[in-house]
């Protein structure tokens, strides 16, 4: 039986052969061998093309699927797309911005969509300005912040909120003297319903001209949560949105005015969806839910489609405290991208 095979470089089929064989595996496997024996150009893929659909040299091969006609999204610097651009045919690699992602087909829904690096979300659409003095001056951020950590006086972790109060006066603490970790996180949330929340963990060393940072750090992402830890383990630098439902870590967080309430008002739900899992705790290691703070907030953001932003490097690092939640809990966990 005979195969038309195509040869696709850069997203474009830039050759076709023709191959007998009793399947399609066989056939791949032949053309690959050819390819790789240097017969023909290299290629990036070695696809199967119907003759029926009448595709062929010349036309473009994108995410799984054939297209006439090659479009590319143009992202902004949060990845999001803000315009779409016909590419010609024989434009050579290289040639393309970074922040241009093939598609398949024209779609007034890619603008706005978000795309992570492997696949596109449609459903977390955004404002297409990203211009920071434009949008502030159409909603004005506010960096009146209400500065909030929550403590369990340890002899170590009362030194730490000394240190912290040096650089943050105004520093609200709230201390947790019951034994009730979540309480006092609900509390957290609830305590100003004017104002952002800067919410602190006592276990942080601060980077210098913190408060000052913060105000600046804000600007990029001022109406969603944005944590200034995240992404731990990692040393790239560079700033990121995160779908919701990966959030974690609350070393040093920004919650828009509003979302403390919401989240708050999230608690009973998120408990009795989750206790219903802690009856097999062990084999999906989760945690109480007196305190699993960042996994309540996960589940909301979640619930709301919602994405968070990690700003980076990190305004914080993490002390090698003992866990007052889990004392079994490593001590190395530490923030690779933190600058003092």
């Amino acid at each position: 039986m005979q195969y038309i095979v195509g040869i696709v470089k850069d997203s474009v089929i830039r050759n076709t052969l023709v191959f007998s064989g009793d399947n399609e595996n066989e056939v791949l496997s032949a053309a690959k061998s050819f390819v790789q024996n240097g017969a023909i150009e290299e290629a990036d893929e070695i696809v199967i093309i119907n003759p029926e659909d009448g595709f062929g040299i010349g036309d473009y091969y994108v995410n799984g699927k054939f297209s006439n006609v090659r479009h590319c999204a143009v992202l902004d610097k949060d990845d999001f797309c803000v315009e779409i651009k016909t590419m010609p045919f024989g434009y050579k690699e290289g040639d393309e911005l970074d922040n241009e992602i093939p598609i398949v087909s024209y779609q007034k829904s890619y603008v706005g969509a978000f795309y992570d690096g492997d696949c596109w979300h449609f459903d977390e659409a955004r404002p297409i300005s990203r211009n920071l003095e434009v949008e502030n001056m159409i909603t004005p951020v506010n960096t009146d912040f209400v500065y909030i950590v929550r403590h369990v006086a340890t002899p170590e972790r009362v030194k730490c909120v000394e240190a912290l109060k040096k650089v943050i006066p105004d520093l609200v603490v709230l201390e947790d003297t019951g034994g009730k970790p979540m309480e006092t996180f609900i509390a957290a949330l609830r305590y100003d319903k004017n104002r952002p929340i800067i919410m602190l963990e006592d276990d942080v060393e601060l980077t210098e001209d913190f408060c000052n940072k913060i105000k600046e750090r804000v600007k990029e992402a001022p109406h969603r949560i944005i944590n200034f830890f995240g992404d731990c383990g990692s040393k790239n630098r560079i700033s990121k949105w995160r779908d919701g439902k990966h959030f974690c870590w609350l070393q040093c967080c920004y919650f828009p005015t509003g979302y403390g309430d919401m989240i708050a008002d999230y608690y009973p739900q998120w408990k009795i969806e989750i206790e219903k899992l802690l009856e097999h705790s062990e084999r999906i290691g989760m945690r109480s839910t007196d305190t699993f703070f960042d996994g309540m907030v996960a589940h909301w953001l979640a619930s709301r489609n919602e994405r968070y932003y990690i700003s980076l490097p990190a305004l914080v690092q993490h002390l090698p405290f003992e866990s007052v939640v889990d004392p079994t809990r490593s001590k190395n966990r530490q923030c690779k991208s933190f600058v003092k």
